[in-house]
């Protein structure tokens, strides 16, 4: 299954350095009054989603590193929604204005409730956002017509009407997740005759259909494609080489390029879900409970569980036994979330403090000089 052994005798020093942190700060982003919170998006600004104490209904969410910065980015005349991910000035994610019929709505913010641009294309029943470059806004949609009532990956250029749909050929459903420069990921569906079984691919893309890459690993039944740097993708696969467990991914391109990020110790499950620049993360299952991991080669990783001891929520210590990282800047900065005894999630960011040494920057040279390769 893994063919470039040259690219993988590099790849965990190059990508993913051996890194001197002092330490990471917990940051509790819920504010008071909720009755759960989740962070999946981290720049600028943190992004994500937040349930009102008593309600039922979801509420994008923004943060600027603090509790007390929550903005509530619900449009008015909108029942629910979240935020998926943030560059600059501008969030990404869904509103649905709710009823029997009613379908989620791709949204771009700009930091308030009252700006947001609706980018569900005519002729759609429904969209979402979850990524964008500052010009391409990437994600799905699903029309009767368009898309035979199945949900298409598409791409937008800021406003409805500018979409492209890039389902790739043989594939049911897709969406996109993530872009970076002139790549895309994300995932599609393919069904299986016999057993009817459909069976998620990891996708790439260079912003056509046409340009499709199936990521699937030989030897996977499943895998899912999340984030992208460069030439570098990042995510999970399932299937007979990994023991039919869930375990994080990286590929370089193309299917026979992968490597198996699935941390010791961490023997039940693990998943990356984000990377900004030399940081990767994550999560993996250790003793039956999830740990928000920083991905490291060669040097093992950060286990950001422990971290979280002391936090407090109107007045009350937190009992956090689960941990999960859905985001990362080009700082180090991780979102996520943390889970107590009784299932709330809490919404948290891990603020970096790092250390550089000589380390971290032969790391960031032997990236770069590994993608100027890979180009060439």
């Amino acid at each position: 299954m893994i063919i470039n052994r040259r690219f993988l005798s590099i790849l965990p020093s190059a990508i993913i350095p051996a890194i001197s942190i002092a330490g990471y700060k917990a940051i509790l982003l819920q504010p008071s009054g909720y009755d759960s919170t989740r962070a999946s998006g981290n720049g600028v600004t943190q992004v994500g989603r937040g349930l009102l104490a008593g309600t039922e209904n979801w509420h994008p969410m923004m943060w600027t590193g603090s509790a007390s910065s929550a903005v509530d980015l619900l449009p008015a005349g909108y029942a629910t929604g979240a935020a998926a991910s943030t560059r600059g000035s501008e969030q990404f994610g869904w509103a649905q204005q709710g009823g029997d019929f009613s379908y989620a709505h791709a949204f771009i913010w700009h930091g308030s409730a009252g700006n947001g641009v609706d980018l569900n294309p005519d002729d759609f029943f429904g969209s979402d956002v979850s990524d964008s470059d500052g010009v391409t806004q990437v994600g799905s949609g699903i029309s009767g017509d368009l898309t035979s009532g199945r949900y298409h990956a598409l791409m937008w250029k800021g406003t409805a009407e500018s979409y492209i749909d890039v389902n790739p050929k043989g594939f049911d459903n897709s969406r996109v997740d993530r872009i970076s420069g002139n790549s895309q990921v994300g995932n599609g569906y393919v069904s299986v005759p016999y057993p009817l079984i459909s069976h998620s691919h990891a996708l790439l893309w260079h912003g056509t259909a046409a340009s499709a890459i199936d990521l699937n690993p030989v030897g996977m039944s499943d895998s899912w494609a999340s984030d992208v740097f460069g030439d570098i993708e990042i995510g999970s696969v399932i299937g007979q080489g990994t023991g039919n467990r869930v375990h994080a991914y990286l590929w370089n391109g193309s299917d026979g390029s992968g490597i198996d990020l699935n941390p010791t110790n961490y023997t039940l499950r693990s998943a990356a879900t984000a990377m900004a620049g030399k940081y990767i993360v994550g999560y993996g299952e250790r003793i039956g409970a999830n740990h928000a991991l920083i991905f490291r080669g060669g040097t093992g990783l950060i286990d950001l569980q422990n971290i979280t001891t002391g936090l407090t929520y109107e007045g009350q210590y937190l009992d956090i036994v689960q941990t999960f990282a859905y985001g990362v800047d080009a700082e180090g900065n991780v979102v996520g979330s943390g889970l107590d005894d009784y299932g709330h999630e809490y919404a948290l960011l891990w603020k970096a403090v790092p250390e550089p040494g000589p380390m971290l920057a032969m790391g960031a040279g032997l990236i770069g000089l590994m993608l100027r390769r890979k180009r060439g």
